[in-house]
């Protein structure tokens, strides 16, 4: 896959979503960038109707349903293409990451804010569908 056609931010922050989204537009421009301020928020989206996106980035700490949680109510048990998922979080727990990279979908843990080289993982992990920079790959 050459760019995504839709992207996905799961994220509580409106700062940090404003920027994720103004990066991500600009390195993809025909991409559909859709926001939820968290995992029930995103569920709801998902379970819509809508196009399922081919990234989504994801915060691990938000309320009513963090990144974890988000992960084990969505795809526990779904036969259905699945999303990249890259966890875009603040977290610099050592347990976050290694719970993130428990889970089969998830593909970066990037911190935040997302920057340039941050772009070019994502690129690299959409073109190859495999994990960048020491992550866990599918």
């Amino acid at each position: 896959m050459n760019a995504p056609d839709v992207i996905l931010i799961i994220e509580d922050n409106e700062t940090d979503q404003y920027v994720a989204r103004r990066r991500l537009t600009k390195r993809w421009p025909n991409a559909t960038v859709v926001a939820a301020c968290d995992g029930v928020e995103a569920i709801a989206y998902l379970d819509s109707g809508s196009t399922l996106p081919d990234l989504i980035l994801l915060d691990i700490n938000m309320p009513r349903m963090g990144g974890h949680d988000f992960l084990a109510a969505w795809f526990g048990g779904r036969a259905i293409k699945i999303p990249i998922v890259v966890m875009l979080t603040s977290s610099t727990q050592e347990e976050d990451r290694r719970r993130s990279s428990r889970h089969p979908n998830v593909r970066g843990y990037p911190t935040k804010p997302i920057d340039k080289q941050d772009l070019e993982d994502l690129s690299a992990v959409l073109q190859a569908g495999i994990a960048v920079s020491g992550d866990r790959a599918a």
